[in-house]
């Protein structure tokens, strides 16, 4: 996944308004995908908080039983915004209109969408827990990315070409040659 692609979903989900910020007030999807750029690299098939990490880290046995309970393939985060598997299951059972799914699979889909899943998920965690449920926001980590975000937002907004942009082009091509077939 590429800077491109997170803010994309990032201007998809938080189209306009701002939050507070250690930096100010500002707009929410800039904030946003520079949290996932101090999470991920931008990547949205990044994974970590892996057991073995999180000893290291000196992380509270409750969150490392849950990880080695709750995980898959041994990480705990995944996805650019780096999702907490073991504590955000259900939401993203829910998110994806499947109960019951289990962690690898809700790993898969919050890979999966170009982003957009991720994101949905990350929307949710924003707005039930605050920003502060990203420790790279809490730490200030997010704020090395934010020029980069500003500017990736500034060329998403001007219409920057990328699958959003080719999905309505196509659209259009195909409503047009619609209209001609039924003109004939």
């Amino acid at each position: 996944m590429s800077i491109a692609q997170v803010a994309a979903a990032a201007r998809a989900l938080w189209p306009s308004g701002s939050i507070g910020t250690t930096e100010g007030q500002l707009p929410t999807a800039v904030v946003m995908t520079a949290i996932a750029g101090a999470e991920s690299g931008y990547n949205l098939s990044a994974q970590g908080d892996s057991v073995s990490e999180l000893q290291a880290a000196g992380a509270a046995q409750q969150t490392i039983a849950a990880v080695a309970q709750g995980g898959c393939g041994g990480y705990g985060s995944w996805g650019a915004w780096q999702v907490f598997l073991p504590y955000h299951l259900a939401l993203i059972q829910s998110l994806a209109g499947q109960p019951g799914m289990s962690p690898c699979q809700g790993a898969a889909w919050l890979t999966q969408g170009g982003g957009y899943n991720a994101a949905k998920a990350a929307n949710e965690i924003l707005y039930e827990s605050g920003l502060g449920a990203w420790s790279t926001y809490s730490g200030g980590a997010w704020t090395a990315h934010l020029a980069q975000a500003q500017a990736a937002l500034g060329q998403a907004q001007a219409g920057s070409p990328g699958k959003e942009a080719a999905l309505a082009a196509a659209v259009v091509a195909a409503a047009a040659a619609a209209a001609i077939v039924a003109g004939q």
